[in-house]
């Protein structure tokens, strides 16, 4: 999911001219989504790739506290990041008759990303279940 929401907003953040791209062309609510989500993604694929490459990696991670505090991480950065997007990108319309370049695409990706964290909150869960149950 955070390839989507990535991938969305990089459709959504550019401009509607096609000329040549210098780059991310998004405001700083939407920058901020972005570095949000792409650091959560960074994070889940350097984890995966230490899992895959180790068996016992993956059986002392998944029983650390260190999944729990890094998942409780994304959570946060990708909730705030999806609110702050949602919240801006409606409260600021000027009427309803005019709506910003994208404005519908912007509120899925930020919906999407509340999809997302709350898919990282019930990974704090069961992290935290099972590190809690490791534990005794």
């Amino acid at each position: 999911l955070n390839v989507l929401c990535i991938q969305l907003m990089l459709e959504y953040c550019r401009p509607s001219y096609d000329g040549v791209h210098l780059g991310f062309l998004g405001t700083t609510d939407e920058t901020l989504f972005f570095l949000g989500n792409f650091s959560a993604l960074m994070m889940n694929g350097l984890l995966f790739l230490c899992c895959v490459l180790s068996g016992a990696t993956a059986l002392a991670l998944s029983k650390s506290l260190l999944d729990v505090m890094g998942n409780l991480a994304h959570f946060l950065i990708c909730i705030g990041s999806s609110l702050v997007l949602l919240s801006s990108g409606v409260n600021h319309q000027p009427s309803s008759r005019y709506k910003e370049y994208n404005f519908q695409g912007k509120v899925t990706v930020s919906v999407l990303g509340i999809v997302n964290s709350l898919l990282y909150l019930c990974s704090v869960l069961a992290a935290y279940w099972t590190c809690k149950a490791s534990r005794y």
